[in-house]
């Protein structure tokens, strides 16, 4: 089996909307073209949509007398909606819109009842699939399991777009061991309730404490992700790395931000680059604003039926499935400002405990229990008269009518259940607290980690994080640098001339091509392709007896210069006069020839120099040095493209 981690889903609006009449006992089909646009939107993103529709026959091999579906040209159209009263359909199919076409024709479809008041079709893939086609499609119907469904269909419901990351299939593909960890609390029943939004005027967040366990890492942070309901919702995550004895989720230290706004409600994750480093034992937490387009706050909680309203719905004769909700101390936080003004953090365990002993109390005044008592003592006497009935009237078993005679028993059970429903009625709607009736788990805020696989940075329990353990990560994702073996970097190994050459080969996409071979590069050594492109474009350069020094350590002033001669080799670099002071107390140290290219890696904050206020040109540089200095290259560079595309979007 396959599996493909969920990165994002968008809520969309449907083509299909609906208006109640003026007696507001029945709904009117209007065609909402923004719903359309949505969906052609996401196609073009690259993520199909899924929807729910009535079709002719929801299971292969169904009986149907296809009555909205043209068996010729496989298109369909339904033109009526349970919504709009008799005769209306009731959705029974769920299936993935892959295309469009605009100019499809409205005479494709089924002449026997009304056709679409205008061309336009989705092209949708049926998961049945076609009898030709190899596993898992395998019968034979539709257009190699495609059909046609008119944008006018008035059965479209919940349109919804689906992206997946598959670097988790790609790379086991490629033979490269992933070890990645959701850390979410629980995992309520996953159906259309179980997120309830609460909407405030004045700021509120949400979080979720994580602890990283022996068994979990090392580990960094890969994602985040939260669930939102409104369009143009602006969420902003926070992430702290927390002191032992934490007073609240921000009691730390703040390791990673970033915000985003969302044109849909869905489930959103956000990927970040520069991952935070959690060692073991570590606490950390991972805080959510969440706001609307309207300006106020969402806090997010999941939540399912209580066990408690499964058992009087179970009374009623509707049995319910029910939800359990474990919150413990310490797991999530939600904070709330105060009449004075003040952000208060409250753990969430003990707002739902007090909530529920609230909530209970309240029901009980309403009522509750007297009038389950009341139903229960109605329906028992329905029972023993109907039992009473059978027994002098065998001939009436297995008949579906009530006797007349029972009838008045039936209308006793019947209102004492409109008594306990009126209560139930009343919570749900805010004239009660009704937090009893429903499970609550914690807050809907996930964070995706990443086993870290080096042994030797430090991040052991107890143990103190090497200060470059962030950006050799990051170096080791992004194919930059590799360990000394599977499980060790070695952080603090000087950089020899090979390594320079090869990382920067590695940062340039390992372009194919000839360059100046050296006497002593071996045409069979694994930085040779590297030291080839550098010659070429001028990036390394040999020594004046002809020879490279592939073994030869790099000092700081030379690694600066390899960083500025690859910067100008992609075009930048200083261009006409320049100017700029270095801030470090040893330049008289830095050579002549490196000025230029200390200035420059300094300015853009790629090389910031050391603790002690010195750039030490003469040094040699190390691995965490390397790793450090290329990642800072990387992001700089990022953001120069970046900030160039801006204006052409």
């Amino acid at each position: 089996m396959t599996a493909a981690p969920l990165e994002e889903t968008y809520l969309l609006p449907s083509p299909a909307t609906f208006v109640k009449d003026e007696t507001g006992d029945t709904y009117h089909y209007v065609y909402n073209p923004a719903g359309t646009e949505a969906i052609k939107g996401e196609l073009m993103a690259g993520r199909a949509v899924t929807i729910i529709f009535y079709s002719d026959s929801s299971l292969p091999g169904e009986e149907t007398a296809e009555e909205y579906i043209n068996p010729e040209t496989w298109a369909h159209y339904t033109p009526k909606n349970a919504l709009e009263g008799e005769g209306g359909e009731r959705i029974n199919h769920a299936v993935t819109i892959v295309g469009w076409d605009d100019d499809y024709a409205v005479s494709n479809f089924t002449a026997d009842n009304p056709l679409p008041p205008g061309p336009g079709a989705w092209i949708v893939k049926n998961s049945w699939g076609a009898a030709d086609q190899e596993f898992p499609n395998h019968f034979d119907w539709g257009v190699d399991g495609y059909f046609y469904l008119s944008y006018y269909d008035h059965t479209i419901t919940t349109p919804e777009s689906l992206n997946f990351s598959t670097d988790l299939i790609r790379n086991a593909q490629a033979g490269m061991k992933q070890e990645l960890g959701v850390a979410k609390y629980d995992y309520m029943p996953v159906f259309a309730d179980t997120v309830r939004y609460v909407h405030l005027d004045q700021p509120a967040s949400m979080a979720n404490v994580f602890h990283i366990e022996e068994s979990d890492g090392p580990v960094s942070l890969r994602s985040l992700s939260f669930q939102t309901e409104t369009p143009n919702t602006t969420v902003t995550f926070e992430v702290y790395l927390l002191r032992d004895g934490y007073a609240s989720p921000l009691d730390g230290e703040m390791v990673c931000t970033q915000t985003k706004s969302y044109p849909y409600g869905g489930y959103h994750q956000i990927e970040l680059v520069d991952r935070p480093i959690f060692p073991v034992g570590a606490s950390f937490s991972v805080v959510v604003i969440s706001q609307g387009a309207d300006g106020q706050y969402e806090l997010a909680n999941e939540r399912y039926q209580s066990k408690l309203m499964a058992d009087i719905a179970g009374e009623l004769g509707a049995p319910l499935a029910y939800g359990v909700g474990v919150i413990n101390p310490g797991e999530s936080f939600m904070s709330f400002t105060g009449a004075d003004g003040t952000a208060r953090w409250a753990d969430w365990s003990a707002v739902v405990d007090q909530a529920t002993e609230n909530s209970l109390a309240a029901l009980e005044q309403a009522g509750l229990s007297e009038a389950r008592e009341q139903a229960a003592e109605a329906n028992q006497a329905l029972e023993t008269a109907y039992a009473a009935y059978l027994e002098a009237h065998p001939e009436a078993a297995g008949s579906k009518e009530l006797p007349e005679e029972l009838l008045p028993y039936l209308a006793a059970y019947q209102q004492a259940g409109q008594v306990v429903n009126s209560i139930l009625d009343a919570s749900v709607s805010g004239a009660l607290d009704g937090f009893a009736l429903y499970a609550s788990d914690n807050f809907p805020v996930a964070a995706t980690l990443e086993r870290e696989p080096f042994t030797d940075l430090g991040l052991e329990q107890g143990g103190a994080p090497h200060w470059a353990a962030r950006t050799v990560d990051m170096a080791r994702r992004l194919k930059l640098m590799a360990g000394e073996s599977d499980t060790l970097f070695v952080p603090d190994a000087p950089v020899t001339r090979a390594m320079a050459a090869q990382v920067l080969y590695n940062l340039a996409g390992q372009p194919e091509g000839e360059g100046a071979s050296f006497p002593d590069v071996a045409a069979d050594a694994w930085y040779a392709p590297a030291v080839a492109w550098g010659a070429r474009t001028g990036v390394i350069r040999g020594y004046d007896n002809g020879d490279f020094g592939p073994e030869d350590p790099v000092t700081r002033e030379q690694l600066a210069s390899l960083i500025y001669r690859y910067e100008q080799a992609q075009g930048g670099g200083f261009s006409g006069e320049w100017a700029y002071r270095l801030p470090f107390a040893d330049l008289e140290a830095l050579s002549d020839w490196a000025l230029e290219a200390a200035s420059w890696c300094n300015m853009r904050g790629v090389m910031t120099g050391k603790e002690s206020g010195h750039f030490d040109p003469a040094g040699t540089a190390t691995r965490a040095e390397l790793a450090t200095i290329l990642t800072r290259y990387y992001q700089n560079a990022a953001e120069t493209v970046k900030e160039a595309a801006e204006p052409l979007l």
